[in-house]
């Protein structure tokens, strides 16, 4: 059935359905305060629940009957967009193209769920204009950024062009809190169980109860949510909006349903036109939409143009005649370029006095500055496309707006153009700025899972000089730089290496590798390094700025001389690029801003109102201030808003639905001045401190002089005590030499006029708004320090860095690192040394620790490192360091990295550790399981599992990023022990899982029964996934494709009692230790049963007292022990713990080739439930001595070979039934014990 079809169908039967609407409820008291709720980790949010408008609500959330009743209407023939789900409490009868629906008896006026968001919004279409298409809102089918395709709300809710009397739509969060939550007084309730079916001040019922609701709105990183607390959410967070659920817009489940809303009986339009209150042609008029949901009537209200200074320009009261439905009224626009806004202040008292704001924008002016120009902006294109909004971008506007450089995020697979950005940028006359993702490189776990998954890259790039560590990220570079040749000239090498967690010299290490690729795959391309606005030292004292084209620099500060001050930063940076002998290298500034991070918006001060209009003011500075200081490009952050509600929304020129903010016009006065000009120098008595005058000369590219002034702010110095429009002082003339009748002056918004010259001299007034003079200007400059003295200093021939062992940011490493290393473990410490000459270099790398009269004795292991290390390239060296049981935890060592060149060259690294006790953090952990939640427990060394009433069977305990643990079968050699703690439950297997190259999951499982109460260290031999045995999920090839992660783990529970939980130790990764092998060993002795025990490290033996006294474990194969005399091996040990009855000998015994058995016993006590190592001296057999001997040919000597026949274990008189479990044996060095041990896979005892 085609979608013309569909609704023509739901056209035919709409009168029915629109009768049976929900019943609304009016919200008033606009411009309410809103109250800040805490969620969603978000330390600053703004105020919720403030409405500046009335509006409509229903009473309560969609109930069945009603949902029943738009399915009949649109769903009857047909059901395409899935509008119906079998889970709902809705029954569907009839046959196909004549179904019939209807709510279950007694489930009329209960809330409908499984209603996804998408099609909640075509509800609202629908009941606004019988056409589930047509509405409030568009809907399509749109690509992720996975490349998946699902329907999607494209945009936001328009409330403006639909003709309908009466608009309906989902409620955003704020009119949700308001009308469920606000008193009508000021304040807010607060819900608790006992309250939250009470109806709200507006009337609305269910907002706490009954199912979680869509949101119009979208939060953090562009997510759909749910808001309100379902009937199984009682916690104070839930009932209160505190708690947010994310949900994708195209799924409905079963705890969540909707409310609709609806335009109020008088309601103004947001938007003068489609383009989002842009007007570029003068031609187009500005229509204000006024919608009447009622009979014809009149409405007062007074029309007010203001413009960006809030002077106003025009004021007029109206009254016209309202039709129902909606009424046009031509807005005349002003002749002058410039952001303005239009107050429209309505005499109903709905609207409680209240002004509703529109933002507009006149640019008539062409500001054009084609792709070659020195602005841009951070457009986040593929988000706002593929998850913020879903609108298609509109290139067009950015070159209406001066826009010449476009910034945007570019993934290594968008190879083939599968997402085009880059490709339609540059086909709308604009320069792609591409910017590398730092996936897989911005962390050593990344670096080293690239490095082992794809070790033929290794060999391919070290041709080039490229160590192992970056050669994956060559190959993407490459590839990604090949296919975008011609197409894409600049490439940033990363978004802020500053924060990666690794060390400066090692970004330098990637820009390097980057460089090389990048440039054979186009040697015409511009090699930017990301952002060294923190790292630049580092970073230029590896040669980091010889292997790039230019620099990239992120400056949040305003334009003041202090070290966080735009012109700080780029003196800093300069001075160290002229230390560097590299002072003409090109710095692009690609990201700016004002924001402080440490307040709720983007500068300190009252009002969003008072951010926006110092925003304005702050653009033109940071783009002639930034050029002045020596930037090649500026390009502010970002261009329009990203929808979190919280701090990081502030920092666009249009705000989150496309409209202008007074920031843009301020943007595009400067692009339309300065997008093609050059930096001249600074007008004489060029000032930055308060009150005084900055001043800036340019020449444009058509030989025009352009000055730019303005006066220092507060703002800018920190001081924001002062409301932003009384900030604004009496201007005070500037006078410069000019020529001609006059020069064109333009303000902060671009409007422009003259000022006429005078005895060859323009008095140009100048306040704290920024303000552009153009014309024959002559003024007389100054020199100005625009680099600070960084002495230069010869590099010397090498560099050498201890890494980190854990998560730091690249800034936080410029001054060394200090390293965690648990206390009893031996730990890795990695080291790098970067060569800092052109042509390879020689040398042994050590360890070496620094020892003192109170430190114990070290042995760090290997002791040397031999490394061969390319041109500009990389060594490495890893090391083992015990660190004793006994080191007090926080007790600092020093570890010194030297490394010896030929020469007698010696370089060195410095790196204090303190001795930590192990830790399992709650953030590296995640369950997926459904009715299971983690907390941390012991003070973060320990994880509790806890479960609800309602759970499934299996608990998973997975890392949140699976971890590196073998690159080949070699390194899978090794053992993963955790320790666990049941109460309340019967977990009768554990699981370990592991995840390969293609993403095939391998599990191998222990079935058990875990004691209560105890601690017990589970042990899998990780080498089990590629025996017999091993479980693999279906997905795969069921071959274990190198290299592997460490998944987690999973538990299997029954009778699990709702106060219980499991306890969990941090997981240690040891070498293998011995294990039973099946089928191997066996038990002899009526009364002695052979079971199995907890993995394969343990046999456990069933005992009864009417049994013999002692029990045989016997090796069934009898492996040989020794060849000769001398192949014995020197110990051999037993671990053991006896339960219901004690121990009181242990005997190993042997038999030679003629069937002789010896036998040396140990006498020794050991109580029930202790644990007890038997340790037996082997050099006795050869010797003879204290042995018992019996059997074969009774010649009392050894007959070689000598082959194992095991151990008796002799129980105290009169003991209980109870068991012996005991682990496999351990031999000493010598002979041929290695084949002694046993192999892996899952126990199968005889």
């Amino acid at each position: 059935m085609t979608d013309r079809i569909f609704f023509a169908l739901c056209m035919l039967t709409a009168g029915c359905t629109l009768a049976a609407a929900p019943k609304l409820v009016t919200v008033g008291d606009a411009g309410n305060p809103g109250k800040k709720v805490f969620f969603h980790e978000v330390p600053n949010p703004y105020p919720r629940g403030g409405v500046g408008y009335p509006y409509r609500i229903g009473k309560n959330e969609v109930s069945n009957a009603e949902y029943a009743g738009f399915l009949n209407a649109c769903a009857a023939k047909g059901d395409p967009h899935r509008l119906f789900d079998e889970r709902m409490k809705i029954v569907r009868s009839g046959k196909e193209g004549a179904w019939s629906y209807a709510p279950r008896p007694g489930s009329e006026h209960s809330g409908v769920n499984f209603v996804s968001r998408v099609n909640a919004a075509r509800y609202c279409n629908y009941l606004t204009t019988g056409d589930p298409a047509k509405g409030a809102y568009v809907i399509a089918e749109r690509p992720r950024e996975n490349g998946k395709v699902h329907e999607a709300i494209v945009g936001y809710r328009d409330l403006t062009f639909p003709d309908a009397a009466r608009v309906w739509y989902l409620p955003d969060m704020h009119e949700f809190f308001k009308a469920g939550w606000y008193d009508g007084n000021g304040n807010y309730r607060e819900l608790t169980p006992e309250t939250r079916d009470e109806t709200s001040h507006y009337g609305i019922s269910g907002h706490a109860s009954g199912l979680r609701e869509h949101m119009e709105n979208k939060f953090y990183a562009g997510a759909p949510f749910v808001l309100g607390a379902d009937d199984k959410n009682s916690d104070a967070a839930s009932l209160n909006t505190a708690r947010l659920w994310q949900q994708p817009e195209y799924e409905g489940r079963a705890e969540s349903g909707f409310r609709v809303a609806a335009t109020a009986p008088l309601q103004f339009g947001d938007r003068l036109n489609r383009r989002n209150n842009f007007f570029f042609d003068r031609s187009e008029p500005a229509k204000l939409r006024i919608r009447n949901d009622g009979p014809m009537r009149n409405a007062a209200f007074r029309l007010e143009l203001r413009d960006f200074a809030n002077r106003p320009v025009r004021s007029e009261r109206l009254n016209p005649e309202l039709k129902t439905g909606v009424t046009e009224l031509t807005v005349k626009l002003p002749e002058k370029d410039g952001y303005y806004e239009l107050l429209i202040t309505p005499e109903d008292p709905l609207f409680n006095r209240q002004s509703q704001r529109l933002p507009l924008a006149v640019m008539y002016d062409p500001a054009d500055n084609g792709a070659e120009g020195n602005f841009g902006f951070t457009c986040h294109v593929t988000r706002r496309e593929r998850r913020f909004s879903f609108e298609e971008f509109d290139f067009d506007l950015l070159r209406h707006l001066g826009v010449s450089n476009v910034r945007v995020d570019v993934s290594y697979n968008d190879i083939g153009g599968s997402q085009s950005v880059l490709r339609r940028i540059r086909e709308a006359g604009l320069n792609p700025l591409a910017i590398i993702t730092s996936s897989g490189i911005n962390s050593y776990d990344k670096i080293a899972a690239n490095r082992a998954e794809f070790p033929e890259l290794a060999a391919k790039w070290a041709k080039h000089g490229i160590p192992a560590d970056y050669a994956w990220y060559a190959e993407q570079v490459y590839n990604l730089v090949s296919a975008h040749r011609g197409i894409v000239r600049d490439w940033e090498f990363g978004n802020e290496p500053t924060y990666w967690n690794c060390l400066p010299e090692d970004y330098a290490q990637a820009l390097k590798a980057g460089y090389k690729a990048a440039k054979l795959a186009d040697p015409e391309c511009n090699v930017m390094a990301g952002d060294l606005n923190a790292i630049h030292a580092p970073v230029l004292r590896v040669k980091g700025g010889e292997f790039c084209d230019s620099i990239a620099s992120h400056i949040y500060g305003f334009y003041v001389p202090m070290f966080w001050g735009i012109s700080g930063k780029m003196r800093e940076l300069n001075g160290w690029k002229q230390a560097a002998g590299i002072p003409a290298k090109p710095v692009w500034l690609t990201e700016i801003g004002g924001c402080t991070y440490n307040s709720m918006h983007l500068i300190p001060v009252r009002t969003l109102d008072e951010v926006r209009r110092y925003q304005a003011v702050h653009q033109p500075k940071v783009m002639a201030g930034g050029m002045a200081f020596g930037a090649s490009k500026v390009l502010p952050y970002n261009f329009r808003d990203v929808p979190v509600d919280s701090l990081e929304e502030e920092f666009g020129m249009l705000d989150r639905f496309g409209r202008p903010k007074p920031a843009i016009a301020g943007f595009r006065a400067a692009a339309k001045l300065l997008g093609r000009a050059r930096f001249s120098g600074f007008v004489k008595g060029h000032s930055m401190k308060t009150g005084e005058i900055a001043g800036l000369a340019f020449k444009d590219a058509d030989g025009r002089d352009v000055l730019t002034f303005w006066r220092n702010d507060p703002y800018g110095y920190g001081r924001y005590e002062t409301p932003f429009l009384d900030l604004i002082k009496p201007a005070q003339p500037v006078r410069v030499a000019a020529s001609g009748d006059s020069v064109e002056v333009f303000d902060l918004s671009g409007g422009a006029s003259k000022l006429p010259v005078k005895n060859g001299t323009v008095e140009i007034p100048v306040d704290e708004y920024p303000v552009f003079v153009r014309g024959a200007l002559t003024p007389e400059l100054e020199t100005v320090a625009t680099a600070h003295a960084v002495p230069a200093r010869p590099l010397p021939a090498a560099k050498v860095r201890i890494l980190p062992n854990r998560k730091s940011r690249s800034c936080d490493l410029m001054s060394g690192v200090t390293l965690d290393l648990t206390a009893g473990m031996p730990e890795t410490v990695r080291v790098h040394v970067y060569n800092l000459k052109s042509e390879p270099l020689k040398g042994t790398l050590r360890l070496i620790p620094r020892n003192n009269w109170r430190e114990w004795p070290w042995a760090v292991r290997p002791a040397a490192v031999p490394l061969e290390i390319p041109a500009d390239g990389m060594g490495e060296g890893s090391f083992t360091v015990p660190v004793p049981r006994s080191a007090k935890p926080g007790q600092l060592f020093y570890l010194d990295a030297v490394f010896e060149a030929p020469g007698g060259m010696e370089f060195s690294d410095t790196a204090g550790f303190r001795a930590v006790e192990k830790t399992l953090s709650l953030r590296d952990w995640i369950t997926y399981a459904k009715g299971f939640k983690l907390a941390a427990a012991d003070g973060g060394r320990q994880i509790r599992i806890g479960w609800e009433k309602e759970h499934a069977n299996v608990v998973t305990f997975y890392l949140r990023t699976p971890k590196q643990f073998a690159a080949d079968a070699a390194e899978l050699e090794r053992d993963v022990a955790i320790p666990v703690r049941v109460s309340g439950a019967e977990v009768f297997a554990v699981n370990l899982l592991f995840l390969d190259r293609n993403g095939e999951t391998f599990q191998l499982k222990q079935n058990l029964k875990l004691p209560e109460n105890e601690w017990k260290t589970l042990r899998f031999n990780a080498a089990g996934v590629l025996q017999k045995g091993v479980i693999v999920h279906r997905g795969g090839n069921g071959k274990v494709d190198f290299p592997v992660r460490l998944l987690g783990f999973n538990f299997e529970l029954r009778n699990a009692k709702p106060d219980g939980s499991i306890l969990l130790k941090p997981y240690e990764i040891t070498a293998p230790a011995p294990r039973w092998e099946p089928g191997a060993w066996t038990v002899y002795g009526s009364g002695y049963e052979l079971l199995r025990g907890t993995g394969d490290t343990e046999a456990v033996i069933r005992h009864t007292p009417e049994g013999r006294g002692y029990a045989s474990l016997f090796s069934t194969r009898h492996p040989v022990l020794a060849k000769d005399e001398k192949s014995w091996p020197e110990t051999v040990a037993v671990t053991f713990r006896p339960e219901g009855s004690g121990i009181r000998a242990v005997s190993f015994l042997v038999q030679d080739a003629k069937g002789e058995t010896f036998q040396l016993k140990r006498q020794l006590k050991v109580r029930p439930g202790a644990g007890a190592t038997a340790r037996f001296d082997l050099s006795c057999f050869p010797a003879g001595k204290g042995l018992v001997i019996y059997g074969g040919n009774q010649d009392r000597r050894l007959d070689y070979p000598v082959k194992l026949l095991g151990f008796n274990f002799d129980f105290e008189k009169g003991g209980a039934t109870g068991t012996l479990t005991v682990n496999p044996p351990e031999f000493g060095r010598g002979g041929d014990a290695g084949e002694l041990s046993g192999g892996g896979g899952a126990v199968a005892m005889d």
